[in-house]
């Protein structure tokens, strides 16, 4: 008796979670929209000026710089069609040098956010940021 129960259960927990899986597919997309969303007014406030609002370099600041800004849509196509989260998350951060980074023309974004907003929102804002620049790239 007890086996029949703990089957039906498993069963109805399956069709729970694939009934839930096809009539709600973007329920865990909603999670990432509000970051993403505020990632991409953090691009725009603080990114596109050097890579512009479509992410692709072309910012009106780029010609200023010593090295033209990277094509961030192009992210994933370089990276065998994988979007690189971490390392993108990295080389916003400040933890993977880039030539353009850090001391060079792009700032340390992790050390001005932590100096302007605190330790604790850095983390959230540079995720948002990643979430966003992953919905522009190009196939």
């Amino acid at each position: 008796m007890r086996g029949n129960f703990t089957y039906a259960a498993s069963c109805l927990l399956t069709l729970t979670v694939l009934t839930a899986v096809v009539f709600f597919p973007d329920a865990a997309l909603a999670q990432q929209k509000p970051a993403a969303s505020e990632g991409k007014a953090s691009f725009v406030k603080y990114c596109a000026v050097c890579h512009g609002v479509d992410g692709k370099g072309n910012g009106p600041y780029a010609h200023l710089l010593k090295e033209k800004p990277a094509n961030l849509t192009q992210l994933a196509k370089i990276n065998n069609g994988r979007f690189p989260y971490e390392w993108v998350a990295l080389v916003i951060d400040g933890r993977d040098a880039r030539p353009s980074h850090g001391p060079g023309d792009m700032p340390v974004w992790g050390q001005r956010f932590a100096e302007s907003e605190g330790p604790a929102d850095v983390h959230e804002r540079i995720q948002g940021l990643v979430q966003y620049i992953s919905t522009i790239q190009q196939k």
